[in-house]
């Protein structure tokens, strides 16, 4: 999907793409698969600035900004997501993935966000659940663009490739 198609997706949505959070959308374009549907659009912002939240059919997506001129990227399967709230007078998401708790401060359209993972959950088949071999290569590949790109660390790349391939 061109980020031409991307921003109308994601306005019709009702979310706006503005200067400030127009980086953490690039980001979250640059992680979708081909073919996703998007179903949820919402931006973020911590003290580091404003960053982006993507929900398609299978996945979540999250570019959260941790400098300057750099993000944490996160793509979480949505089978994978093991609880998932919206807390505070000021919505701050947090997605759980076993253990491992992504929180997101300042969440433009929360409520939004999270009826799409539940849906996008409840609407998983148990087939889909377990992911073919052919696409953890396919996810593999998408994080070493990101690293080629600048936009990942090695260290985020191992991690992925780690857990991708059940190391």
């Amino acid at each position: 999907m061109t980020f031409e198609d991307f921003e109308k997706a994601v306005k019709a949505l009702g979310q706006k793409i503005g200067f400030t959070n127009k980086p953490g959308f690039v980001a979250v374009h640059k992680m979708l698969s081909e073919g996703e549907t998007i179903k949820a659009a919402g931006s973020c912002s911590n003290t580091n600035g404003d960053g982006a939240i993507i929900i398609t059919e299978r996945n979540f997506y999250a570019a959260k900004k941790i400098s300057l001129a750099s993000f944490e990227n996160t793509v979480i399967p949505l089978e994978n997501i093991t609880s998932f709230s919206s807390a505070g007078l000021v919505p701050k998401l947090m997605i759980s993935e076993g253990t491992l708790v992504h929180e997101y401060g300042i969440v433009n359209n929360a409520p939004k966000i999270l009826t799409a993972i539940k849906e996008g959950k409840s609407a998983i088949k148990p087939a889909e659940a377990a992911p073919a071999q052919q696409d953890n290569a396919a996810e593999i590949r998408k994080y070493k663009a990101l690293l080629d790109d600048g936009i990942i660390t090695q260290e985020d790349f191992d991690k992925k490739k780690a857990q991708l391939l059940g190391l």
